[in-house]
Parts: structure tokens; C-alpha cells; sequence
């Protein structure tokens, strides 16, 4: 989710989300472990899994996991409670909806240590995924409010004229002549490429986020957003243009 963009987890929105209370708190941490992709069982299992999913649509992640031979929770935390040690941290809010992070936390660390949920804007992919790791998992799994994304997800959703003509002209575009073909794709990306900012620049020159409810609705203005803001915004305004667009 994070890395490669997948809409079929919310790892990527979790960590997107806590980069912007970074962006404003007066001491925050993040710690990133590597080799904790599919819960700890690595990418190509992870992918194996989605291929059963995919295949097996009323299967839980947890019974395709163990079909491709992997517990359902292979992660431990040592490394991440190490680095916090390392800090002379005593006790830490911990931004995760999995109870077993703040358990380990709670055992590796002499202070009190608490859980802060983080919201998820579930879609038709990831929205069943969601719901079994808060009712299979015990995970504190909590829709975001503020969603629009409806339960069934955003294949048919689009845009109004006035948005995409307001979108277009943003970008350098005129709405008459972007018609259904490469040369406006080609158009399309390029404009935003140029004139919509690619935010993660913003960490990483510790400035100050401007965010809003709707990762989607701030790219559309302008302001920018991660891949998983952008690429759905870019999908609603070819499919409002009549281009045949389908989420990967």
C-alpha cells in the first residue's frame, strides 16, 4: 500500500495519514521496519494471497495467507521497541489500529503507552479486508467519517462538468478539446505532472501540510497529494471525459 500504491489495504493511507500529524506536532516518531510486507511474510506471499482472493471472493485474507502456507501473523516488534528505547522513551501515544503493536510496546517500554486509532477510507477493494481485520483480528479499525467513497466503491463515480472544465483549466487544458484519445491522456498526465505537487516533497523539507478531509478533493484543487490521492483523481477526471478506467 505504501510502496507499490495498492487500494487493496490501507497501509499506504495509515502512513499517509500519520506524515501529516507529523507535519504538525510538536514530537512525533516514525518508525519503518522493513520485512513486515504481508504480515510479515513478504511481497510474493502477499501477492500469492491476493491471487487466491481474487479468485476465491468470499475467502478471508487470513484463510488465503494460510493456504499459501503462512501464519496469518508472522511480525514481531523488536526492532521497533528497540528504536524507541533508544530514545530513552518511556511510554508513547501509538498511532495503529493492531493491538499486538501496543502490547509489545507496553511490554518493552517502563512508562504508560496508549492506542490512538487511525481512521481508514475503506473502497470496494479494500472495504471486506478492512472489516475482517477489525472483526477477525480485534484490530481498532475505524471508517472514516468524513468518506464519501460509498460501499460500492469508486468504479462508477465521476465527475460534474463544472469540476473536470475547472480541473482542466487548472492544469492548462481546455475542456473542448480533450477528447477521448492518447493525445489527451498524454495531455492529461503531463499537465498534472507539472502543475498538481507530488506532496511527500513536503516531509521531506519539514514544511508545513496544508490537509484536508479528502486527499482526492485537494488534488482537484490543486493542493496536491500522495499516489494514492492522485491516481484517483486522475481516474475520475478520464472517466468524466469518457475514457473506460478501472483501478488496479
Amino acid at each position: 500500500g505504501d510502496v507499490l500504491g495498492s487500494a487493496k489495504c490501507d497501509c499506504g493511507e495509515q502512513l499517509h495519514r500519520f506524515q501529516c500529524f507529523m507535519a504538525s506536532a510538536k514530537c512525533a516518531i516514525l518508525v519503518y521496519i522493513k520485512g513486515h510486507e504481508g504480515r510479515g511474510n513478504g511481497l510474493v506471499n502477499k501477492i500469492r494471497a491476493y491471487e487466491l482472493l481474487d479468485s476465491n471472493p468470499e475467502m478471508s485474507h487470513v484463510a488465503a495467507l494460510q493456504s499459501c502456507g503462512c501464519p496469518s501473523e508472522a511480525r514481531i516488534y523488536d526492532e521497533a521497541t528497540s528504536v524507541l528505547r533508544s530514545f530513552k522513551i518511556r511510554g508513547v501515544l501509538l498511532h495503529t489500529n493492531n493491538p499486538d503493536k501496543l502490547r509489545a510496546v507496553q511490554e518493552a517500554l517502563p512508562g504508560r503507552s496508549s492506542l490512538v486509532p487511525v481512521p481508514s477510507e475503506p473502497n470496494c477493494h479494500n472495504r471486506k479486508y478492512l472489516e475482517e481485520k477489525r472483526d477477525m483480528l480485534h484490530h481498532k479499525t475505524l471508517f472514516d467519517p468524513s468518506s464519501t467513497v460509498s460501499p460500492n466503491g469508486f468504479e462508477s463515480a465521476c465527475l460534474n462538468e463544472r469540476e473536470v472544465t475547472k480541473f482542466l483549466s487548472l492544469i492548462g487544458l481546455d475542456r473542448s478539446s480533450c477528447g477521448v484519445n492518447l493525445e489527451t491522456l498524454q495531455r492529461i498526465v503531463r499537465g498534472m505532472l507539472a502543475k498538481i505537487p507530488f506532496q511527500n516533497l513536503s516531509f521531506l523539507a519539514r514544511t508545513r501540510m496544508t490537509v484536508r478531509a479528502s486527499g482526492i478533493d485537494d488534488c482537484l484543487h490543486g493542493l496536491g497529494g500522495l499516489c494514492f490521492d492522485l491516481n484517483p483523481c486522475l481516474a475520475l477526471v478520464l472517466r468524466t471525459l469518457g475514457f473506460q478506467v478501472s483501478l488496479l
